[in-house]
């Protein structure tokens, strides 16, 4: 490496338990060639230079997201990197070729929804088109047995359009699926590795048995291996094992994949890698491969699951009717009617053929007319089309089931910096309270700190960008500990330290410096330097405060002496403040919330008077003026923090604890909360909360826990992202309303004309026409204009309320048509059957509005008139094809395999006027009980604030 760097550090040798900072080399055309020989590690001891880190990951008093250091503001102080230092150079490029070859890679197929070979078998061959096809396959088979040529025509009208809703829904699902693999192949989680003495940037997958891993703070353990060399290097394993307590690694031990480097940092050779890791082994042993079910598929399946039952009692009910006809008849039904000339033995013959194809018809109708396997097939793909709606918002959604939170959230909980504030730190003011210290010489030791730093964050990227480091040599490092909230680094200032850097007294000696929060450093202080560090911080409100600070012995162990924390064991040397810009556009966002009903509460690292001083910049909704601290809440009982929780909306220096217990106890009051963090010590509340919503420039192991990442750091799109889950939500409701209104007036209808004796209502090839005009097509219009209706609190409730007060209107009109026509007006079953199957049209279409419009129906349609002109248009569709193939005599024979008949003036003003009176009490009747419920809810939301 050069040696011309005019700041080089130098490791000092000979000194107590030397801890050189372990620096990520980049590898590029610039770097030098790999060391390849025992001499040259060990002359690299001596004097290294290394390039800094391309990203600061995010830790310091609050845990900040990194961010990009310009080439030109890196700090140009260099030292050894840790695989220089031990001698590790990894392996070489053949070697890897070799392991990749081999298949010992950390590849694990990861699948980000169901496979090609999933979605393509679960919509061809579910249970509803297994049934279908089988009972097509029996109409066909009665069509070569009697030669009816109505079976065959309801065996291709109901096999085709199973075909074809399974086709369509195929399609979509495969072009979300493809459109969401490329959205997450881009965010693949990296790792860095020793190879051939360079540091590389690899996706996690590439690593290979043999592979040299550089674990910094906020990494993931990737593999399965062991400790090679360690700087204080300390994992969290409470998700393997579910020990909160972090583990301190050294030399020789192991760690496992799946657990989280919080402190320091370390080399692993990698021992086991992709299935047969620690992590892999672990999800195989507690579960093989089982579908996770969300409340709301939950409710959409029980629902399934008893129109099924009923198709089958109804069914039952039809096969058993017909045969209790036949024999009660004496074998000859139908017999009567037929001419004398034609014997007893060929009028049994038909008659039995008769029996055969309408049961088998009848029984075909009623599994299309009550079976909404659609549903569930239209559903999926509104949660794929959905999930990949939320990806162009710029948030990748990492599980599926994260989408149905969107419908529930109530409380949001925030981190404050990268979500009010844009998380760009800049160095404002530098402020000494030692007199042998001038502003310039704290400047300088603060440069040396933020360079000579192993754990690169904001707060010292923000120092380093801004201040020139003198020479200076690392001694020991103390990294950053999120618990702890400071960390420490022990320095030799070489004798040129003084040259412009306002050091002439401290040139070339040994110094423990301490950075941290002043709260967590106070005791350390002596009386007098508390009184003077408190006016400080009173003149400073507002910005963001840290504490420069030393041990002023020389002797004794550097980390027991900083912890101990004994009045005087530490020296004040001043107070430093960064600034944080807040978001121009987060006052209307947090208003957005706001009126959405969801509660809002920042849970923040930093002190109090920052975080009220960003909250009042924000315009903050709640009170500003009460904040809750960390050590306020470590002395609570779960009920006292349970009643902060709910009451206050500020909460500072809180520890990773204290943010998953304040998570906890809301959630214990029934509220639904969502966590937005980016940093280590957000990672406990993210995964107690409902929805955990990381940063994309968030630490890995935050974004690992997360159900969203939020690829571009933007916290303003959280709104829309919401809306848009929203939106999936009330699609799927608002579809499973179509599909089930069906069901209620199919079964109605089935049951009612059972009971009055009269010819069964539906005929296949009309349930297929039903389908289309009124179930289908709609459904379809929901799913893919991204219509939003109000998400109610109850799925299930909601959606059978509705369905049955529709179902059992339209039901009761259809039923009256079909009787008028058939005994009042004495038409054929066939007229009557068509006559009911425009009445179910009609106020299917009508429905379809008063679902989309909900209770402001009439301001929706003026608003949107396109759903308007789909329904008025899909109404003149179909009487144009109705009278067009019945009037026609070219079209005879589609008027035939339809099996639609003329209908009279009278029976289609009869129709109209059904309409329009059912369709009336429909609409009214709907617009009051919502709005009754509506009233409800905000009496309820009245009573829960003044609580």
């Amino acid at each position: 490496m050069s040696k011309k760097n005019k700041n080089k550090h130098k490791t000092k040798q000979g000194a107590k338990k030397p801890h050189p900072p372990i620096e990520k080399e980049v590898a590029s055309k610039d770097v030098e060639e790999p060391i390849s020989s025992s001499k040259e590690v060990a002359a690299s001891k001596e004097e290294v230079t290394s390039t800094s880190s391309k990203e600061a990951v995010a830790s310091s008093s609050k845990e900040d997201t990194p961010r990009q250091v310009p080439p030109e503001t890196r700090p140009k102080a260099s030292k050894g990197a840790l695989h220089e230092v031990e001698g590790i150079v990894g392996l070489s490029s053949q070697e890897v070729a070799r392991e990749t070859t081999a298949g010992r890679t950390n590849a694990v197929k990861r699948e980000t929804s169901r496979t090609y070979q999933g979605i393509i078998l679960s919509n061809l061959f579910n249970v509803f088109n297994l049934v279908v096809f089988l009972i097509a396959a029996v109409l066909v088979a009665l069509y070569f047995i009697f030669g009816d040529k109505r079976t065959l025509y309801d065996s291709l009208a109901i096999g085709t359009v199973a075909l074809v809703n399974s086709v369509i829904s195929m399609v979509q699902e495969i072009r979300a699926k493809i459109a969401l693999d490329k959205i997450i192949a881009l965010s693949r989680s990296m790792s860095s590795v020793i190879r051939e003495g360079r540091s590389l940037d690899i996706p996690m997958d590439d690593i290979v048995v043999g592979d040299v891993v550089f674990l910094k703070r906020g990494d993931q353990v990737p593999v399965d291996g062991e400790v090679l060399a360690s700087r204080h290097c300390e994992v969290d394993e409470s998700l393997l094992t579910g020990e909160s307590e972090y583990i301190f690694k050294d030399h020789g031990q192991t760690v496992l994949s799946g657990s989280f480097c919080v402190a320091g940092t370390a080399l692993i050779r990698a021992e086991k890698v992709g299935l047969n890791s620690y992590i892999h082994k672990l999800a195989k042993e507690v579960r093989s491969y089982k579908r996770f079910v969300s409340p709301l598929q939950r409710s959409i399946d029980r629902l399934v699951q008893v129109m099924i039952a009923l198709a089958v009692i109804l069914g039952v009910l039809v096969v058993g009717r017909a045969l209790a006809d036949y024999l009660l008849k004496g074998g000859v039904v139908g017999a009567t009617s037929l001419p004398a000339s034609i014997p007893t033995s060929a009028a049994v013959a038909s008659a039995i053929q008769e029996i055969a194809i309408e049961t088998t018809r009848s029984v075909a109708s009623i599994v299309t007319s009550m079976v909404p396997i659609g549903l569930i097939l239209l559903s999926t793909v509104a949660f794929a089309l959905g999930v990949f709606r939320i990806s162009r918002q710029g948030a990748l959604i990492q599980k599926l089931n994260a989408v149905e939170s969107f419908a529930h959230i109530d409380t949001l909980c925030m981190d404050k910096t990268g979500t009010l504030t844009k998380n760009e730190l800049k160095l404002a003011e530098v402020s000494p309270l030692e007199d042998s210290l001038s502003e310039l010489g704290m400047r300088s030791l603060l440069a040396a700190f933020s360079h000579g730093a192993s754990d690169q964050n904001a707060t010292l990227v923000a120092i380093a960008q801004t201040e020139p480091a003198p020479d200076f040599s690392v001694l020991e490092e103390i990294p950053f500990n999120s618990k702890e909230k400071y960390s420490g680094m022990a320095l030799q200032l070489e004798k040129t330290a003084s040259a412009g850097k306002g050091l002439a007294s401290w040139e070339g000696r040994t110094v423990r410096l301490v950075m941290g929060a002043y709260e967590k450093l106070r005791p350390a202080f002596t009386e007098d330097a508390q009184k003077r560090g408190d006016a400080l911080l009173d003149a400073k409100r507002g910005l963001r405060n840290l504490t420069f600070a030393c041990v002023p012995r020389e002797d004794g162990d550097f980390r027991e002496l900083v912890k101990e924390r004994k009045a005087g064991s530490l020296q004040l040397l001043g107070i430093f403040s960064l600034v944080d810009d807040i978001r121009p556009d987060i006052g209307a966002v947090l208003a957005r919330f706001g009126e959405r009903g969801i509660r809002l509460k920042i849970i923040s690292g930093d002190a109090a008077e920052t975080v009220q001083a960003v909250a009042r910049a924000s315009s903050w909704q709640e009170d500003t003026e009460r904040v809750i601290t960390g050590a306020e809440l470590d002395t609570m009982t779960p009920a006292q923090i349970g009643e902060a929780a709910q009451r206050y909306s500020l909460f500072a220096r809180v520890s990773p604890q204290n943010k998953k217990d304040l998570i906890e106890s809301l959630q214990t009051q029934k509220r639904y909360v969502a966590m937005v963090g980016d940093g280590v010590n957000d990672v406990l509340a993210l995964k107690q909360a409902q929805l955990g919503v990381a940063m994309g420039a968030g630490n890995r192991m935050s974004k690992d826990v997360s159900d969203i990442v939020l690829l571009n750091n933007d916290f303003t799109i959280m709104p829309q992202v919401f809306e848009e889950g929203e939106t999936i939500i009330g699609n799927v409701q608002s579809s499973a309303k179509l599909f089930l209104t069906k069901n209620i007036y199919a079964a109605l209808l089935i049951l009612a004309t059972g009971f009055l004796g009269l010819a069964f209502p539906f005929v296949p090839r009309h349930v297929t026409i039903i389908g289309f005009f009124s179930i289908s097509i709609p459904a379809l219009l929901i799913t893919f204009t991204n219509r939003m209706s109000d998400v109610p609190s109850r799925f299930l409730r909601d959606v059978l309320r509705f369905t049955t007060i529709s179902g059992a209107m339209i039901g009761g009109a259809a039923l009256v048509s079909y009787f008028v026509s058939l005994v009042v007006f004495r038409q054929s079953v066939e007229v009557a059957r068509v006559a009911l199957l425009t009445q179910i049209v009609l106020l299917s279409l009508l429905n379809f509005l008063i679902i989309v419009g909900r209770d402001q129906m009439l301001t929706l349609l003026r608003k949107n008139w396109e759903l308007s002109a789909f329904a008025f248009g899909f109404a003149v569709l179909y009487f144009v094809l109705l009278f067009v193939v019945t009037r026609i005599e070219l079209l005879s024979g589609l008027a035939s395999f339809l099996e639609l008949r003329s209908l009279s003036l009278r029976e289609v003003g009869l129709a109209l006027g059904l309409s329009f009176a059912v369709g009336s009490a429909m609409i009214l009747t709907h617009r009051q009980i919502l709005r009754n419920e509506r009233l409800l809810e905000q009496q309820a939301q009245e009573t829960s604030s003044l609580e």
